[in-house]
């Protein structure tokens, strides 16, 4: 998925990773990841055969990895 994102969007998590740091850095590519990527993961079909193997895996995996996050998130404005 890394070489799906454009230049800008790395960019701009590099920029905020430097100023204010890992957590919200991260924070900019679960968004990402919520939208753009997560409509387009199904494209991983066609990079390998291992890939294709483990879609679903991998699908399950990033999905799992988001509610995480929110749930993080969601217990940091809870406290």
């Amino acid at each position: 998925m890394y070489d799906s994102m454009s230049m800008p969007l790395i960019e701009k998590t590099n920029q905020v990773y430097e100023a204010e740091g890992a957590e919200v850095a991260e924070c900019v590519l679960i968004d990402y990841y919520k939208g753009e990527a997560k409509d387009r993961i199904h494209q991983i079909h066609h990079k390998s055969k291992e890939l294709l193997l483990r879609y679903e895996q991998i699908k399950n995996a990033l999905l799992l990895y988001i509610f995480i996050q929110m749930m993080r998130r969601m217990s940091k404005l809870q406290s």
